[in-house]
């Protein structure tokens, strides 16, 4: 989740084993500990706090592109850097296709 950038599909079951995990027993049957209304609620709120699949994954990804902006010194953002930015501007940047991780980046930078 924290590298590649997931489909909408698979973050909606990742919510929905989430959510599932705070029932007992099996769909049809068993008591619904909590409210499926309280679980992304923040906790001062009354909620649970536990994040949308989709917005984490956004957030993440949005993490590495915060790095190859400010130009880190990490070693993964020299690479990604070299390959793909070289002196351009980042932000500035249109789409090119290259490595997964990197069309990942080029999503979350989109969406951010």
């Amino acid at each position: 989740m924290h590298i590649a950038w997931l489909p909408y599909s698979i973050c909606e079951q990742i919510d929905k084993y989430a959510h599932s995990f705070l029932r007992k027993g099996n769909k049809e049957k068993g008591v619904h500990l909590v409210g499926l209304y309280k679980t992304p609620r923040l906790r001062k709120v009354g909620g649970l706090g536990i994040r949308r699949a989709h917005e984490s994954n956004t957030a993440m990804l949005g993490k590495l592109v915060w790095d190859i902006h400010c130009n880190s010194d990490k070693l993964w953002v020299c690479l990604l850097r070299h390959k793909f930015v070289n002196e351009k501007f980042f932000l500035d940047m249109p789409t090119t296709l290259g490595a997964t991780i990197w069309n990942s980046i080029m999503k979350a930078k989109e969406t951010l």
